[in-house]
């Protein structure tokens, strides 16, 4: 395949001109390090489908390389016949690196969600699960994976401290949720997967995730032992008194 046109985008993008490059191998000039197979392969599919497109590393006239998502596709001459292809290359090395990046942050972010003594869940704007960290599995009694895509009121809220329907109308938390704010309940419980009541803090502020979506980040604290200690204080003045 020999170079017919080269366009003023491919000079920017390879620091070649048309000159140096019309009538010349495609392959010497832009992706020497492409293996014979992997040219073999591409041409039979371009042969056959009439189209080839994925990720390849291409060369620039410095000798620099750069990753590219490539398309090419069988160009054909007015009598229909195959007259050779054209290709469109995009570099894509600020993309690639714009992902690594988000996710070394995504990563940073798990591990730091994972080691605080807290439950910590976040939710869709709808209030289903999108994550739980492994104190709020532990909180709760639920794995991760029982609980995402569920809605947490539903699953763990349903029920108040008498035992009555706690309907999500009802529920601060939920209530706050559709108009967008953040709630804050001091004294709660929650309904672990057995059954059994657990007495926690919950805090719920708004996130945006940066690409038009919202949600929530719900921490749950356990608050046992600190109603216990409040209820051993409070004997002790009475003793006293």
């Amino acid at each position: 395949s020999h170079n017919r046109s080269w366009n003023h985008g491919a000079e920017q993008l390879y620091g070649w001109t048309g000159e140096e490059v019309l009538g010349r191998p495609a392959q010497a000039f832009f992706c020497p390090g492409l293996a014979a197979e992997q040219t073999d392969a591409m041409l039979e599919a371009i042969r056959s489908r009439g189209r080839w497109e994925g990720q390849v590393e291409l060369r620039r006239r410095d000798a620099s390389t750069f990753q590219a998502y490539v398309r090419n596709a069988v160009l054909h001459d007015a009598t229909g016949a195959a007259a050779g292809f054209v290709g469109v290359a995009v570099d894509i090395t600020e993309q690639l690196r714009n992902e690594r990046l988000l996710r070394s942050a995504r990563d940073y972010l798990h591990a730091v969600a994972s080691s605080i003594p807290e439950g910590l869940c976040t939710l869709d704007d709808a209030g289903r699960v999108v994550y739980v960290n492994p104190r709020a599995e532990e909180l709760l009694g639920w794995t991760a994976e029982e609980l995402i895509g569920s809605d947490l009121h539903d699953a763990t809220h349903h029920t108040r401290r008498d035992g009555t329907p706690y309907p999500s109308a009802e529920c601060p938390l939920v209530r706050a949720r559709g108009i967008g704010g953040a709630a804050r309940i001091d004294d709660d419980i929650v309904i672990r997967r057995d059954g059994s009541a657990l007495a926690v803090q919950q805090i719920q502020t708004p996130i945006e995730a940066g690409d038009g979506r919202s949600g929530y980040v719900l921490v749950i604290s356990d608050i046992t032992a600190r109603k216990r200690e409040t209820r051993d204080a409070e004997r002790r003045l009475q003793d006293l008194a």
